[in-house]
């Protein structure tokens, strides 16, 4: 480990659809029903669109999906916690300005944010009968 000083830490943009499709076109195999698939559900970075299998992709995804929750997504896209293994490596990606600076976060895609909010809702729905569960056993327990 050393230390940079002084040093300006720049991020890479997200790419729009028509240079991932340049690019694919270039420089890889990938189909494009395979790359409109994946730009569904990974959005505008790279690796994810066009640097996976085929093989593992959705697999990436479905782990990346079940390992973050929704409270810990919303928080790093307000800003206020950020789990950096999330973080511009899959669920969430950094938007930069023109001079590759950091400006916010965002969901990968809009598959990503409906799967997270899905899973919001099944949290509170969890909490929510864990609650009113917790509250039937301390009324009968008061009631005996």
């Amino acid at each position: 480990d050393f230390a940079k000083h002084r040093c300006q830490t720049l991020h890479m943009p997200l790419w729009s659809t028509q240079e991932l499709e340049k690019f694919r076109t270039t420089c890889t195999t990938v189909t494009e029903p395979a790359f409109l698939e994946r730009h569904f559900h990974w959005g505008g970075v790279i690796r994810w669109t066009l640097g996976q299998s085929s093989a593992h992709w959705r697999d990436n995804l479905r782990k990346a999906l079940q390992k973050m929750t929704f409270d810990a997504a919303l928080k790093a896209i307000q800003m206020e916690e950020v789990d950096d293994a999330f973080v511009a490596h899959s669920l969430i990606h950094m938007d930069v300005d023109a001079n590759f600076d950091f400006t916010s976060f965002r969901f990968a895609s809009g598959y990503v944010c409906d799967k997270l909010i899905e899973k919001g809702v099944d949290e509170s729905e969890l909490a929510a009968q864990r609650f009113v569960h917790q509250m039937n056993d301390s009324v009968f327990a008061s009631a005996r």
